[in-house]
């Protein structure tokens, strides 16, 4: 026997997270720029367009990850970084252009570490608190806004079967050591 739950099944996407006890997904083929929050007393419901927002950025990317940051949840798009705050649930919410710049790469590569947020950019690996300002992990000596490893990243120079795959790249949390590693292959 089929139950009727009320509302719409949860909206297909790449993403899935949680924020403020609802279920988050974004990344949608036919809409690359929505996110789509639960209802609050049933997660598996999505009151379609109540809960969807569509977050667009300058550069015309797609959404390329999602994921809570201390109060906020951060949506990425591979050159823009966004942050949601407020009372998603209460419609009382806005969306805040975090970073114009500096966005995420592969969503695989998100981990939350010691309250930080680290992932990896187009740049290099990055890391934020909350909605600050992406910073390099590991800052060069002599320019604290970028990474001793930021030149590795560097792959113009480099022929195209030995460039670095950043979107198929895949980050965790070494709960043991306090670490983020990150993995990246090659296009090979």
């Amino acid at each position: 026997p089929s139950h009727d739950i009320g509302g719409s099944p949860p909206v297909k996407g790449k993403y899935i997270s949680q924020f403020q006890n609802l279920m988050v997904t974004a990344g949608s083929i036919t809409a690359p720029l929505q996110v789509s929050f639960s209802d609050v007393e049933n997660a598996e419901y999505f009151p379609i367009p109540d809960n969807q927002i569509i977050v667009q950025n300058r550069q015309g990317d797609r959404i390329s990850g999602i994921s809570p940051s201390a109060e906020n949840f951060i949506v990425f798009h591979n050159r823009s970084t966004h942050a949601v705050t407020g009372d998603v649930a209460e419609g009382n919410f806005r969306v805040d252009l975090v970073s114009q710049d500096l966005g995420c790469v592969s969503h695989h590569s998100i981990a939350q570490v010691r309250g930080a947020l680290m992932f990896l950019s187009e740049v290099g690996p990055r890391m934020m608190i909350g909605a600050t300002i992406p910073k390099a992990i590991g800052p060069a000596e002599d320019n604290p806004l970028a990474s001793r490893i930021d030149p590795d990243f560097e792959q113009r120079s480099i022929p195209e079967e030995l460039r670095f795959t950043l979107k198929r790249s895949i980050g965790f949390h070494d709960q043991l050591g306090e670490k983020y590693f990150l993995f990246v292959p090659v296009m090979k």
